[in-house]
């Protein structure tokens, strides 16, 4: 008993860790758009969705799509391979990591 009560004594006295699941995905933090100091060595392609009507792509974590911006940069077109950014008058090209992209031509 006495065992059991200096247990729960240091038990309770120590600070509570939190348990994270590992099933959880990792949490990402807002970006503040005016302080992202994003240019294009620094941006990272690693999804691009393409729909009939619709499309839009993951850039350093964050869903874009045609017209937004990231810091200086607008995001200009987006591509089955890459998303076409411009920052002053420039277009600079970010390709899609190297992964496979499927079209309507892929075969099962």
């Amino acid at each position: 008993m006495i065992l059991t009560s200096a247990y729960l004594v240091l038990l309770l006295g120590t600070d509570a860790v939190e348990l994270q699941d590992p099933t959880r995905p990792p949490t990402t933090q807002k970006v503040d758009e005016a302080s992202s100091g994003a240019n294009a060595a620094s941006l990272r392609v690693s999804a691009i969705f393409i729909a009939e009507e619709r499309r839009y792509a993951i850039v350093n974590q964050r869903i874009m799509y045609v017209g937004d911006k990231l810091g200086d940069l607008v995001v200009a077109a987006i591509h089955a391979d890459a998303v076409h950014f411009s920052e002053h008058g420039q277009t600079r090209v970010v390709v899609l990591n190297d992964t496979k992209v499927k079209d309507n031509t892929d075969e099962f």
